[in-house]
């Protein structure tokens, strides 16, 4: 059956596929309920029905599967394909779209039998576990690069740790110091230009030995690297500038291991997308008190009971009147 583009526009089939994709959970699944095909071949019709009965029975439990809030990652894995380092908000994004599409297949495999369809849906695709966790153990909570990471990582922050404890501990003598503190504008040290620093008033320069790194807008107070913490503050640069390097390892042996798996992953994508939107046809068929007809392309009948137009019960409810619709070939 051949159904044209201005057919579809006259019976509303774009504002269906608008209130199917407002009902999904990610933008894959939304892109495709807004391009979704209008069916023309029965298998395909009673394939549909099957599988959109099974994301009911689903929600009927009821049960979701954890979609919510993912993030699109799909540049993230295109850059890494390309070789490029990817940031880390975009690695943990990557790492909770696998975690979140791991456990929907341990929920549809422990629905294997009621729901073969979603089921058969979710297991096209190899699980990454492994990648998951990789990249989970790699950052905090807060989305810094964890220390378990790597080694050297770990052994690089402990040395800057070590040197910032030396500093700090040698300021607090410094401001405990009478004659040193009496030239300060208040009893703090902070970080100017990543080094640590007192504040001095403008007046007592001479007073203090060492490095200004900064000023007060009013010019009244001088920030100060004394002296005798340069050299060990030259240490800690180093030290940090070490840091760096290993987080930026860490950053391209996950963004390579990504990148190797792009594929699988937009595999992975495309298969949550279409769960996502057959949970949204659910959402849908209940707002719309929708029931599955029967489908016999042999008996040349259209039997069609309490016939409501989706567009006329998204505005109106239940305030429409159905209609009984045969035809006979």
């Amino acid at each position: 059956m051949d159904v044209s583009a201005r057919t579809l526009a006259s019976l509303g089939y774009d504002e269906i596929r608008s209130a199917l994709a407002s009902r999904c959970r990610t933008e894959m699944g939304r892109e495709r309920a807004l391009n979704r095909a209008f069916l023309d071949s029965a298998e395909d019709i009673r394939q549909s029905f099957a599988q959109i009965d099974e994301a009911r029975h689903l929600k009927n439990e009821p049960m979701t599967l954890p979609f919510g809030g993912l993030a699109d990652i799909r540049m993230a894995l295109d850059q890494s394909e390309k070789g490029a380092i990817v940031e880390p908000r975009e690695l943990i994004a990557i790492c909770q779209t696998l975690l979140a599409f791991e456990r929907a297949s341990e929920v549809l495999a422990e629905r294997r039998e009621k729901l073969p369809r979603l089921y058969e849906i979710s297991q096209s695709i190899p699980v990454l576990s492994r990648l998951a966790t990789r990249i989970d153990r790699s950052f905090e909570a807060s989305g810094e690069i964890s220390d378990r990471s790597s080694d050297s990582l770990r052994e690089a922050r402990e040395r800057v740790r070590g040197i910032a404890r030396r500093i700090k501990s040698r300021l607090d003598d410094l401001l405990r110091d009478e004659k040193f503190s009496s030239n300060l504008q208040e009893q703090y040290y902070s970080i100017r230009n990543d080094r640590y620093v007192v504040p001095v008033k403008s007046s007592h320069q001479r007073e203090i030995d060492g490095i200004v790194h900064n000023a007060s807008q009013s010019g009244q107070t001088l920030f100060v690297e004394p002296a005798e913490l340069i050299s060990i503050g030259n240490d800690l640069a180093i030290a940090q500038s070490i840091v760096f390097e290993e987080e930026r390892k860490v950053l391209i042996e996950l963004s390579t291991e990504v990148g190797r798996e792009a594929v699988a992953i937009h595999n992975r994508i495309r298969s949550m997308a279409r769960l996502d939107e057959l949970e949204a046809n659910a959402a849908l068929a209940d707002d719309l008190s929708a029931t599955t007809p029967t489908l016999d392309v042999n008996e040349g009948v259209l039997q069609l009971r309490g016939l409501r137009h989706p567009r006329l019960v998204l505005k109106s409810g239940s305030s429409i009147v159905a209609n009984d619709v045969e035809l006979v070939n």
